[in-house]
């Protein structure tokens, strides 16, 4: 068990997940309305550059297989719950696209009913 905190930052730094945590956070709104303000009145657009949050579910693999070995589960309940997991998450990701697709996009731009 590694706890120095200068060695935890420096593994976290270079691993590469930094990076990709970095871009999930950064208001990408912000910079969109800064280089070309009348994109940023399109909240569809906007919303596209949230995708790239994604990034972050890479980690997801790594903690399966960490759950895996620590906790000893049999490897026909490992692939039931990633079955399971996957499901849910393509459920989701088809859930956000019928609301995208849904929503009418007013004269104004601005979401919701017009």
């Amino acid at each position: 068990l590694i706890t120095d905190r200068w060695m935890i930052g420096r593994k976290y730094f270079c691993s590469g997940f930094f990076f990709v945590d970095v871009i999930s956070v950064f208001p990408g709104e912000l910079l969109v309305s800064l280089i070309e303000p009348e994109l940023a009145s399109q909240a569809r657009v906007v919303k596209l550059l949230r995708l790239v949050r994604l990034g972050r579910l890479f980690k997801l693999k790594r903690l399966l297989l960490l759950i895996e070995e620590k906790l000893h589960i049999t490897l026909q309940m490992m692939d039931m719950l990633k079955m399971l997991l996957k499901v849910i998450f393509i459920v989701h990701l088809l859930a956000c696209l019928t609301f995208l697709v849904a929503t009418p996009l007013c004269p104004d731009s601005s979401m919701g009913p017009c």
